[in-house]
Formats: C-alpha cells, structure tokens, sequence
C-alpha cells in the first residue's frame, strides 16, 4: 500500500483565479498568472499582490518563468507576444511573436531594402527604408536561417541551420533550397570576389571545409588541411581572398578562390573563439573575440592581430564597416552597439528595449545602420553616429569655453539640427551642447563651464538623434584643470 503523507493546507484568497502560469521568482515570492490577464504574487508569510489586468495588450496569460535579467517573463496565449515584468509589478515591454520571434541576420539587398532572416519562425523577410515589412516562409519548415547576404545574381543568399543547406530568395520573394548531401549545419557565408557565394561548412562528411556556391547552385566543397578546425564566420577580404575564423583553434584563416593557399595566424589570447569577421575601410579585417569579457581585433593581410578590449559577454555575430570610417559591432551585453574607429577608439549606442541582444549588423542604402535584435525579435535602425571626446585644459574660477567632442555621421543627410548634446563635466555638473557641423558631419560639440578647483575629470558626451530617437556616447574625454 502506498504510504500517504499528511500536510496542512493554507489558501489565500485572490480576486480572480484560473491562471496557467506560476514560478518562483527572483525577489523569493511566488508569481502567478490570473484569467483575467493579470499577475500576482505571494510572499512566504502569506500576503497578496495583485496587478491591473493587461488586457489589451496582453491577452489570456499563460507560462510565466523567472528570468535571468533578475525579471518575470510572461507569454500571451492569444496576443502572440511574451511580455517583461519587473518584480514591483510593471510591465516594461511585450515582444511580438506573429512577425518573428527571433531575428537572426540581416543584409543589404539590391532592391534597396534591409533584408533579413527569421530564425523562429522559418522566415525570411525584408523591410524597406521606411520600415514596411514583408516575410516568407521557407520551403523546408523550422529551417532556422541564419546568416544571410546579397549575392553578385541579383538574389539574396543565407544558410538555413537545421536542414544543413544553403538557400537563396529573389527580391519579389521567391525561395530555393539547395541541400548538401552529409554535410552538418553551416554557419556564416559571404559573396566572393569570384561571382560565387562562399560560405563555412564545420563539419562535414570530409571534415571541416569551406564551400563554394554557383549562382546555378553548383556546390563544391574544399577541405581545410586542419581536421580539428571549426570555421565559423567568413567574409572577402581587400586582398581577393577569403577569410574565416577557426573558433576551434582561435585562429584566422585565408584560402583563395581556387579553395588552396590556405593559411591560418593565431591570435594573441589563446581561447579566443573568434567569431564574426568582416573587411574593414583602412585594409584591414576585423573580428570579434569572445573571451570572458570580450574583444574586437583586428588582422592585416599579413596576418598580424591586435586587440582592443570591448565588453560583449555574449557570443555575438554581428559587425560591419559603416560609412562613417569606423566599424561596429554588437554587444548583447551590456546591450548596446559599439563603434570602433580604425585607430581603435571605442564608443558606444545604447539599445532602448532592455535585452534586446543585438545581433547581426547592415547598412542600408540611405547610410543607415539596421540591427537584428534577437530577443524581442526585431530591427532597429539607427544613424550610425560615433564620437570621440577631447582633452581641455581649463583654469579653475575662470569660465572655459571650447569644442569638448567630435561625432562623426554614417548618414549623409544628416543636419545639426537633428541633433542634441549633452556634456557631463566631471564635477557632477553637467549642461547642454551645442552642435555646429555641415550636413552629413563631422559635428562638432562645444560648451561652457567652469570648474571650482583644479585636478583631472572625465568628459561624457552624449548625443540623440531625433530621427532615429537614440542617444550616442563618445569615448571619454579628459578635463587636466589647472
């Protein structure tokens, strides 16, 4: 007979039960969803809180899970969204599941339109200039597609993971698979200087290759001469090869378009899983490493690396060349965008939804910069605007006045009076700046101040668009007050 336990039950009353969801969450009470589309929670001691019911916006709710962000995340049955709530109860933003729940990759289209991958659902879309979107579905269901770029036929060309093959979409929408026979997922792929698209095979029936594509979908594959390599990213370079990342062996490798001369260079820090590589303006390829804290580096055809510290905690995908000179890349975390200059200073762009995890980057026809943003499964467009602040030497009691900052603009139609700046001194003061500059930049910003006592203070120089609605952040500036 089986042995039956005893217990005393306690029931706290709520107002309105029948909800699917409870968890743990991360204050230490028990969340809960109730039928008339609102949360709640209950303390260990027993006390009740109730929250206003979300309906419209989020409707019939159903799993709710404790996240690592230190919030509660909620799906919506029948809004097809999932939704952020922080433990005081407010709902910070929902993310729409009927558009894509999960952006992967995006790229430049001949069209003129961003184009871009769906890795849940089996889409791939594009959206145009003035954010119009349009998706297909992929032949082969739950294809997940990733990596995605414009190939030399006029088509748009990306990997589809799970099947483990290539595809390729025409711009009135129109996709073909080509499947390649043994061969496990690919990963990045790239238009070659050739014609071709090329892209990275990992693991294959002949072991890690690099695979080359007709625009006719004649598929070759070269086989690299390290069978513990593990090509990831790969992208053409200045010198009419191609260039990969070995994540295996933290390496970066070349081979040319006949699929020989391969060659790969080490970088400096040993496990630094290089992934996303791309050709830089100042002849140069630059990548991202992804060690504890993370990196951007950059090879000269020579193979010489140097590094340059960049937060990114996350394995990211996504770097580009803007035309603004400098090359950005994404950082899940601390959920920005960072731009790099070719003389290596660093300064960054905050993402506005919380975690949104940017990913893969492209720049748009108009001088744009568009960003996948994984988590909530969108895009983001901004002006791809970088600053670099300057060194004053100001006398303490005396006003100064002079150019603190100098931001540089991706966009050509970009005017001064888009824009607006703020400078915060150093002293715990802070004021407005005013930006002068020509359309399309550089700008120039300049303030006033006047410090009470003399020493060294850090400069922060942020500036927002109005088009785009984001704020970017220069490199530090130094005040040396005498």
């Amino acid at each position: 007979m089986a042995k039956i336990t005893s217990g005393t039950e306690t029931e706290y009353p709520i107002t309105s039960g029948g909800g699917t969801g409870i968890a743990t969450g991360p204050d230490g009470n028990i969340w809960f969803t109730e039928a008339n589309s609102s949360f709640a929670n209950v303390t260990p001691a027993g006390v009740v809180t109730e929250y206003p019911s979300q309906f419209p916006a989020f409707y019939i709710l159903a799993s709710l899970t404790s996240g690592p962000d230190g919030a509660l995340w909620i799906t919506g049955d029948l809004t097809s969204n999932i939704a952020r709530v922080t433990t005081n109860g407010q709902l910070t933003n929902t993310y729409p599941l009927s558009t894509g729940s999960w952006t992967g990759f995006d790229a430049l289209g001949p069209d003129g339109n961003v184009w871009f991958t769906e890795l849940i659902p089996s889409y791939v879309g594009n959206v145009t200039p003035g954010g119009v979107i349009t998706t297909y579905p992929t032949p082969s269901p739950d294809a997940f597609p990733s990596a995605i770029t414009a190939g030399a036929d006029g088509n748009l060309w990306f990997i589809e993971e799970v099947p483990g093959q290539v595809a390729k979409v025409t711009p009135s929408g129109t996709v073909t698979e080509y499947p390649l026979a043994n061969a496990g997922a690919e990963v990045g792929l790239t238009a070659g200087p050739d014609g071709n698209i090329w892209y990275t095979v990992p693991f294959s029936f002949q072991g890690p290759s690099i695979a080359r594509i007709t625009p006719a979908g004649v598929i070759m594959l070269f086989a690299l001469p390290n069978p513990s390599a593990v090509p990831l990213f790969i992208t053409s370079g200045p010198d009419g090869n191609l260039w990969f990342t070995d994540d295996a062996n933290s390496e970066v490798g070349k081979m040319n378009t006949s699929g020989a001369g391969v060659v790969e260079y080490p970088t400096p820090t040993n496990n630094a899983n290089p992934s996303v590589i791309t050709a830089g303006p100042d002849g140069n390829l630059w990548f991202i490493e992804n060690t504890a804290f993370g990196a951007v580096a950059k090879i000269t055809t020579s193979g010489t690396v140097t590094e340059y510290p960049a937060q990114v905690q996350n394995f990211q995908d996504g770097i580009v060349a803007a035309p603004d000179g400098a090359i950005w890349f994404a950082e899940c975390y601390p959920n920005s965008i960072a731009r790099i200059s070719t003389s290596g200073v660093l300064s960054t762009v905050a993402l506005t939804t919380p975690n949104a995890c940017g990913n893969s980057l492209t720049v748009a026809a108009d001088g744009r910069l568009w960003v996948a943003e994984q988590f909530p499964g969108a895009l983001s467009r901004l002006s791809a605007i970088g600053g670099t602040g300057e060194t004053i030497e100001p006398t303490h009691g005396k006003a100064f006045e002079g150019t603190v900052a100098i931001f540089e603009d991706g966009t050509p139609a970009a005017t001064e009076s888009e824009l607006r700046a703020k400078i915060y001194w150093g002293d715990g003061k802070k004021s407005e700046g005013t930006v002068t500059g020509a359309m399309g930049g550089p700008f120039s910003v300049s303030g006033t101040h006047t410090y009470a006592k003399s020493g060294t203070f850090t400069l922060t120089i942020t500036l927002t668009d109005s088009v785009d609605k984001a704020t970017y952040t220069a490199s530090p500036g130094e005040a040396v007050v005498d």
